[in-house]
């Protein structure tokens, strides 16, 4: 079927491409040589603007479906001489960087010429212009940017259109690494003059030209540039009852290009770290727990995660640097350093998917207490040379380190409708300390032949970890004759892996409107584990080896990967067609308890294709066809039995086959410049091929596996296999507008999730059916900076099916409402206030929950500049704050209920300090700039 899907795109898209039309591009800086992001230009015939943009990060500008004629060529941007030039098209049009020059005219003189915009469009690039969101006066960026149309955040997820944000640009730089929202927390909204949100493309296809569909969804904050310079930041201390307190701030020293800023928090109300990479916990490497429970606690998406369950004490400390060493060098690194003790009690309620519809009574039931202290370092450095005009060389250097010691204790009881069929106390330990290197480095060269370049990639990774435990349990099997098994063992963990990879890209331009490239990639990987196991002998000491818990693996993967692309581009079109042959060969060695060796090899043809339609200056599509292969992890490949929790146990397949996947990807974005509206729709899926799932063994079943490892009463054991029926299709629609007549933002989604998740449960197949539909809406004010409320609600309704036994179809429903405000009054006294309403029906027994969460803060601002606040608030008035989570997957239905913290009493003081530097400006030169002084279009 996506063959023949293929094929019909590539049937009809020449027939879709429109009549021809030219491009213009150029550059605009100022006279100090640097780009000025965000300057309005505009194509003007018979005094209209006929077509309008604003230039990039890089102050690069493009029309690309400029029709034939005169036109008068005009840019302006705050604070500067207005730029007006005559151009002809009859071709494409690559104008002469053009510099603008400050204007002698204050700033409070300046004359706005024309109606602001809410937002603007160019290509698939949408513009919100700050200055139409109205925040209070201590507003950070993420209070900012959570105002405008499709922008959410959840969790301490930060989500545009529908998709994760992965990347935070500050004036088309990175800031702090990869944390997503470290510069919307820590960035002052009144520093900000315009937000983008757009799929940043690849470094290789913003060096080529080429568009390889490779993007990162991401946001831009672009600066004011009178607020480049200077110093601002944030400072805070609060203390409560209980002995609770928050202590942190933010710095910052912005001096033109380069860039300083500090972070840091202490504290024990569960704010926690900035990044994944400080969330390893018990239930990571160190013995298996999350493997048992689905590999909860952290749920990583490459750059930021949802904070971790229970509560947490944090202390942390960053810094980020930016600069520009000369005209050549540009540098940006990054540190973090984070420790952090979290406190954990879970309660899980687990209904198998039983092949046996008498059986369909099984249930688990766990509470778990666990405690863990970690401490995380983080570096991650770029640095860019440039070589000549033509030549760069760029080089990504990381490395972090973690220890974890954490402590679980676990109650777990299995259940056949009412009877009991086994339990397990049992206590778990863990030491863990782990390093992970990653450079990579990357040469590229520019012919003197218009987009014909030359690049040449290598990456090197390292890591090496490892893991000290102890399991103490006490597990009965009721049989029906009582049976009990008594562990005393620990284990000792070395795991290693390096991963060594080159790329070599060349493109050439075919006229025009085309160009080819022609890449060859090769990977090389290694991983290395061994695992040994002692009991505890008469004696108590661990001298006694478990062979069926002990292991040494060694596994091998190389990938030669070769293939051609071919981009086109005429008028408003463009279409991307690539194929790559990709042959790898999997090697894996076991040397204990016995020895065996697999060797496995494929041939694999990997196509892509995309094409995206610019309709007008308002409206953008984009088409993505991708596939993908995805090899099994070393532990998924390692055959030894993890038996943390001894009645729920996994264990390694080392027969795995590497994933192959079909990905289908469609949007359409449209705004509207004049009515302030903005709609964003997605629709897309998935389709797997071997995929990796899930098969889960009873004591009951006849099995191999099962007998082997002679499992008790109700005891189970979970293995990875293959399967064929993996599928997913989502799809999300948004809309935003203003709502004049009271002065603030609506924004609607409509989302539809739809899964099927194949498992085996005692060798036989098992569909479940995930179908979820969502709606909600938010209303945000926009039209006071002394009054700011918002008001959210998101419904979601999933219904769950199974192919074995449909009396365990379940049905779930989730509604979330919060409303917020803050106010401040006259003698500036100030109101804040959110109220919070979740409801939770269709769960287990016991986790449906219907329950408010009410946050108060009463206080006053101090000091001759307001900058300063004193407050008292009160978190979670009504004592109800809850937390359950469902989970689901081809073998169970999971429940989970985790504490939280619950009401407390604080003291705050908050101090936002401002120091900006006046923008200094330059004679107006001896020429004619067409007149007028420079304003927002």
């Amino acid at each position: 079927m996506i063959s023949r899907i293929t094929i019909g795109i590539f049937f009809f898209l020449p027939f879709l491409i429109s009549a021809q039309t030219f491009e213009l591009k150029g550059k605009v800086e100022d006279t100090n040589k640097e780009p000025l992001i965000g300057a309005n230009i505009a194509l003007i015939q018979d005094g209209e603007n006929v077509y309008q943009t604003i230039s990039d990060v890089d102050g690069t500008y493009l029309f690309d479906n400029v029709e034939r004629g005169d036109y008068r060529l005009k840019i302006t941007y705050l604070g500067f001489f207005n730029v007006n030039e005559d151009v002809n098209i009859e071709d494409n049009v690559t104008l002469k960087t053009k510099t603008m020059y400050a204007s002698p005219v204050g700033l409070d003189e300046v004359v706005v010429e024309g109606k602001v915009p809410l937002a603007t469009q160019s290509g698939d690039t949408t513009r919100y212009n700050a200055s139409q969101y109205k925040v209070l006066a201590d507003a950070s960026t993420e209070d900012l940017v959570t105002k405008m149309p499709g922008i959410t955040m959840e969790n301490g997820v930060i989500s545009a259109e529908g998709e994760t944000v992965q990347k935070v640009l500050v004036d088309g730089k990175e800031f702090f690494g990869n944390d997503a929202t470290a510069a919307l927390k820590n960035l002052p909204a009144e520093v900000v003059d315009k937000i983008e949100i757009f799929d940043k493309k690849s470094e290789q296809a913003e060096f080529t030209g080429f568009d390889d569909g490779e993007t990162t969804k991401t946001i831009n904050v672009v600066t004011k540039i009178d607020k480049r310079n200077g110093q601002f930041g944030k400072a805070y201390a609060a203390i409560g009852t209980e002995a609770h307190y928050n202590l942190g701030g933010n710095f910052s020293l912005f001096n033109g290009d380069q860039r300083i800023s500090f972070i840091g928090q202490a504290n024990d109300i569960n704010i926690q770290n900035f990044s994944s990479e400080d969330i390893l916990g018990v239930s990571g490497a160190g013995g298996g727990r999350g493997r048992g429970r689905g590999g909860r606690g952290g749920g990583d998406n490459g750059f930021q995660v949802s904070q971790q369950g229970g509560i947490s004490a944090t202390n942390a400390f960053g810094v980020n640097f930016s600069d520009e060493w000369g005209e050549k060098t540009e540098a940006t690194f990054s540190y973090f350093i984070n420790q952090n003790e979290n406190f954990s009690e879970e309660y899980i309620a687990r209904q198998f998917f039983d092949a046996d519809g008498e059986q369909s009574g099984s249930v688990y039931n766990e509470e778990n207490l666990s405690t863990s202290n970690n401490y995380n370092h983080r570096f991650s450095g770029k640095f860019e040379f440039k070589i000549n005009d033509n030549s760069s060389f760029q080089i990504r250097p990381g490395v972090s380190y973690q220890h974890n010691n954490g402590l679980s204790s676990t109650l777990g009881n299995t259940y056949s409708f009412s009877d009991p069929v086994n339990n397990t106390v049992n206590e778990f330990d863990a030491l863990n300390k782990g390093w992970n290197i990653n450079n990579s480095a990357i040469l590229r060269h520019k012919f003197g032949e218009s987009r014909r370049t030359l690049s040449l990639s290598l990456r090197n990774q390292y890591s090496d970890q490892q893991a000290n435990s102890n399991l103490l349990s006490t597990s009965q099997f009721f049989n029906p004759i009582l049976e009990t098994d008594e562990l005393d063992q620990i284990a000792i963990l070395d795991n290693a892996g390096w991963n060594n990879s080159a790329n070599l890209a060349f493109t050439n331009p075919i006229g025009e409107k085309s160009m080819l490239s022609v890449e060859y990639r090769l990977s090389l990987e290694s991983d290395a584990s061994e695992k040994e196991t002692f009991d505890a002998n008469e004696a108590g000491k661990y001298e006694l080896l478990n062979e069926s818990l002990t292991n040494v693996f060694d596994n091998d993967y190389v990938t030669h990967s070769g293939g051609l692309s071919y981009n086109y581009r005429v008028g408003k079109s463009m279409v991307v067609a690539k194929g790559s042959v990709q042959y790898s060969q999997l090697n894996t060695e076991q040397q204990y308890p016995f020895e065996a060796s697999l060797n496995r090899s494929y041939v694999n043809f990997v196509p892509f294709a995309m094409w995206s339609l610019n309709i007008d200056r308002q409206n953008n599509v984009r088409v993505i066809y991708r596939t993908n292969t995805r090899r099994p992890s070393l532990t998924q490949l390692q055959e030894v039995v993890d038996n943390s929790n001894p009645v729920q146990l996994s264990i390694g397949n080392a027969a795995l086959d590497q994933q192959f996947q079909h990905s289908v990807f469609a949007r359409f974005k449209r705004t509207n410049t004049e009515k302030g509206t903005v709609m964003y729709g997605l629709v897309g899926g998935n389709v797997t091929n071997n995929y990796i799932g899930n098969s889960l063994y009873t004591s009951q079943s006849n099995s191999e596996l099962a007998q082997e490892y002679n499992l008790g009463q109700g005891a189970q054991i979970s293995q990875p296999v293959n399967l064929e029926g993996y599928w997913d299709f989502r799809t999300f629609f948004t809309y935003g507008l203003p709502v004049y007549f009271i002065k603030s933002n609506l924004n609607i989604n409509l989302s539809g999730n739809f899964s099927n998740t194949p498992g085996l449960i005692d060798d036989q197949l098992n569909n479940a059916q995930s179908n979820t539909y969502g709606a909600g809406l938010s209303l945000t004010s926009n039209f006071s900076e002394k009054l700011d409320f918002r008001l959210g609600s998101n419904t979601s309704y999933n219904s769950v099916a199974n192919d074995i036994n449909t009396r365990q179809n379940s049905n779930f429903l989730n509604q979330r409402t919060s409303i917020s405000m803050d106010w401040v009054m006259p003698k500036d006294i100030v109101f804040r206030t959110d109220f919070n309403h979740q409801f939770y029906k269709g769960l287990s027994e016991g986790y449906n929950e219907d329950y408010f969460i009410w946050n108060l803060a009463i206080g006053k601002k101090i000091f001759k500049n307001k900058l300063g606040e004193l407050n008292v608030s009160v978190y979670d008035l009504l004592n109800q704050n809850v937390r359950v989570n469902r989970e689901v997957t081809g073998n169970y239905l999971e429940d989970v209920r985790t504490n939280v913290l619950q009401r407390y009493v604080m003291v705050n003081f908050i101090y936002n300090f401002r120091n900006f530097g006046e923008m200094k400006a330059e004679k107006k030169p001896s020429r004619d700039f067409g007149g007028g002084r420079g304003g927002r279009f």
